[in-house]
Formats: structure tokens, C-alpha cells, sequence
């Protein structure tokens, strides 16, 4: 069984072994609910997590929580690249109380332990402030930089032959600022017109002669004839579906909601088309959660159970045929792959019946069985 069970609304009766509940008050997947059934759980992007958030601002594995024998919940960063937010400030750990928010990416939580009583389990998540997300930048931002703006990526030095060009004085770009009446010198006399001037046809022929000069390094070709044609076949097919992809999607919405639900159909269409189906299915779910009346999302999560449940199939099928035939490893690792892709419906068939056959291959294998 799993560590938690998500729902779709937070209005949740008490689950069967219950230890605490994450709403989602902020992000993707708000209006979420995740119910935890296990005094140790993490939370991330990756599918081999607990709580799986379709935040693409999260890490694969970005957070832990843990209850420690005294009863209180112990909040852990798993190393994570943007940081964990505990009621507004960045931690590396702290000990979460009833109604904290802990912060992951872009989604919010409200903590609720299991000791807080039914009252608070059935009330309504709280209004968060911006404070409760300020952590959302880098735990060590750039010096002399907002905190929100990451630093900026390091790009490749000039050619010598351009190092000794003058690069405009702060005079200069204080003469600039007047040109077209922009900048507080509009108006001034003809004289300082033209030494403006001048100094624009400086700056334009330093920018000409940078272009000119300036060869960006070429990628290394690789040695290996066959990892080159594989590389090109890769870029080949990738190029191939996103012309597809170009041709049947509509363009992307300049802004609001609308763009952030389409951009997440995208990427789950492009997951679907790659047979992942579980990655599609939290795409397509996130897009839903921001514009419930996607019919593209909602008709290609339809697909994405199908493709699950025929997987489902597949996998059995063949841990069973692998299982008579003494292929215990290969029987173990289809009948796990059930219980990933069934990791949220586990009063299934399908997953109680590879569950049980995981655990006769794993006595087999105990007790010496062979695996051909």
C-alpha cells in the first residue's frame, strides 16, 4: 500500500490508518489532498515518491517528513535546487505544527497531523499570504541581486582579438540616455547633439566589430560513427514530433491561466506520446486543475488511463509467464511495475495480484529458486 493517497478535493472523509493530510492550498495541483498513511513519507516531482506533485519548479525528490517518537512531525530538505519554505522562511528542517505551510516549488501545503481532531481535518484550507512564498527563489541568491532573479549563467570569454576595444564610459551611456527626448538631457544644445552622435557611432562600431569578430565555440563532434548517428536519429525523431506536435496543438495563449494549463497539456501530450503514461496522466491532471474545461486534457487522461491499464496487462501477463518459467527476476520486476502504475487505486485486482505474486517470488528467491 502506499504512503499516501491523493484525492481530488480536500472535503475528505478520515482514511483507514490516517497519520496526517497535506492540503494543497497554492500551486498545480490546488485544491488537492494528499492523506498520509505512514510515519515517513517524501514529496517531489519524481514518480518513486509519496506525494507526487506536477510541479515543475520541484525536485524529483525534494522533501521528507518524518514523525518522530515523541509525536511531532520532522520536516527534511532532500538536498533540493530552490530550498523547502516553512511558514515563509527558507529551512533546510524544522518541526512542523498543526496548520503550518511548508512550501515546495510553486505548491503549498497545510500540515495536518492526525492529533488535530476532525474539526480541523473538514475545515476549509487556509488563505496563505505571498510571505508563506517567499522562499521560492535559490537558498543563496546571486550578491547584488534580487532574491527572485537566479544569477546569471556564465557565457563563453570573447576572442583575444576583441580585448583591447574600449567599451563605453559611464559618460557616454549618460549621453545616450537623451536621445529621442527619452532621458533627462532631451533638449540641450546642438553641441551636445552632435557629441552624442559621435559617441553612438563609437558604441554601434564596437557592438559591428564584436559580431564580426566573435566565433562561439563548435560543439565537439563525437569520435564514436555510431553515437553520432544515434544523436542524429534522436534529434531527428524529436524534431519529427514536435513538427507533429506544432501541427495538431493550437499555439500557446499569451497569459494567464489559460497558458499555464496549456503548457502543461503540452508536456503531457509529449509524455503520452512517448508511452509514459503515469508522467502524461499528472500532466494532463495539473492542466485540468488550472482549466477544467480543457477538453484536450481531459480527453488524452482518458487515454493515459487506457494506455495504464493495458500496461497493467502486459506486465502481468508476462510476470506470470516469466514466474512458471523459474525467470524470478524478470517475473519481480513486471509485477513491481503493476504496483508502480497502480500506485493510487490499490484495492485494484490487478495490484492485490502482484502484490502477492511479488511476495511468492521473493520466497522463492529466499529459498534458493533458480532464475534461468
Amino acid at each position: 500500500m502506499p504512503n499516501a493517497l491523493r484525492f481530488r478535493q480536500w472535503k475528505t472523509p478520515k482514511q483507514a490508518g490516517e497519520r496526517a493530510r497535506l492540503k494543497v492550498v497554492h500551486g498545480p495541483d490546488s485544491g488537492a489532498l494528499f492523506v498520509v498513511t505512514a510515519t515517513k513519507f517524501t514529496i517531489g516531482r519524481g514518480e518513486e515518491n509519496d506525494v507526487v506533485i506536477g510541479d515543475l519548479r520541484a525536485s524529483r525528490r525534494h522533501a521528507e517528513l518524518a514523525r518522530q517518537p515523541s509525536g511531532t512531525w520532522h520536516l527534511s530538505d532532500l538536498g533540493s535546487q530552490n530550498g523547502v519554505v516553512w511558514n515563509g522562511k527558507i529551512t533546510r528542517e524544522a518541526d512542523l505544527r498543526p496548520g503550518d505551510v511548508v512550501t515546495v516549488g510553486e505548491t503549498a501545503f497545510e500540515f495536518v497531523p492526525e492529533e488535530s481532531g476532525t474539526q480541523m481535518l473538514s475545515s476549509p484550507p487556509k488563505a496563505i499570504s505571498t510571505d508563506h512564498l517567499a522562499g521560492r527563489a535559490s537558498l543563496n541568491p546571486a550578491p547584488n541581486l534580487p532574491a527572485a532573479v537566479p544569477a546569471p549563467s556564465p557565457v563563453p570569454a570573447m576572442p583575444s582579438a576583441l580585448a583591447g576595444l574600449q567599451m563605453p564610459t559611464a559618460g557616454d551611456a549618460a549621453a545616450l540616455q537623451g536621445i529621442t527626448g527619452l532621458g533627462a538631457g532631451a533638449g540641450v544644445d546642438g553641441g551636445a547633439a552632435e557629441k552624442r552622435k559621435k559617441t553612438i557611432r563609437i558604441v554601434l562600431g564596437l557592438v559591428l566589430v564584436a559580431a564580426l569578430a566573435y566565433d562561439p565555440p563548435k560543439e565537439t563532434a563525437p569520435k564514436d560513427k555510431k553515437a553520432a548517428m544515434a544523436k542524429a536519429k534522436a534529434a531527428k525523431e524529436k524534431k519529427d514530433l514536435d513538427r507533429e506536435l506544432a501541427s495538431f496543438l493550437p499555439p500557446l495563449p499569451a497569459t494567464g491561466p489559460q497558458a499555464a494549463a496549456e503548457t502543461f497539456f503540452q508536456e503531457g501530450f509529449r509524455e503520452f506520446r512517448e508511452r509514459n503514461y503515469l508522467r502524461a496522466r499528472v500532466q494532463f491532471e495539473t492542466a485540468l486543475q488550472i482549466n477544467p474545461s480543457h477538453s484536450g486534457a481531459r480527453s488524452y487522461l482518458q487515454l493515459s488511463e487506457s494506455g495504464i491499464t493495458e500496461e497493467v496487462r502486459l506486465h502481468l501477463e508476462r510476470g506470470r509467464r516469466d514466474f512458471d518459467a523459474g525467470k524470478l527476476r524478470s517475473a519481480r520486476a513486471h509485477f513491481e511495475a503493476v504496483m508502480r502504475l497502480l500506485y493510487r487505486d490499490v484495492e485494484n485486482e490487478s495490484y492485490i495480484e502482484a502484490r502477492d505474486q511479488l511476495t511468492a517470488v521473493k520466497e522463492r528467491l529466499k529459498r534458493g529458486g533458480f532464475d534461468s
